[in-house]
């Protein structure tokens, strides 16, 4: 039962990263300009958006799932 449930949040941890990895992609792609002055126009979205991202793939990382090798930031 413990691994059904450790299945079930590595999967939710790792669609978590994927739509936090695209709102960060499309935030920067959007805006078409540098990253510095993208997270500035967007009142810091892109930063908070790449902590998060990092977070989700420490969490995959301590249970154990092979996390994205990229990090943001």
């Amino acid at each position: 039962m413990k691994a059904l449930i450790k299945a079930a949040r590595i999967q939710q941890l790792k669609k978590r990263a994927r739509r936090l990895y695209i709102a960060y992609v499309e935030a920067h792609d959007h805006l078409g300009c540098g990253n510095h002055l993208a997270d500035h126009l967007t009142g810091g979205r892109r930063k908070r958006l790449a902590k998060a991202f990092n977070a989700t793939v420490d969490r995959l990382e301590a249970l154990g799932a092979n996390p994205p090798k990229e990090r943001l930031l």
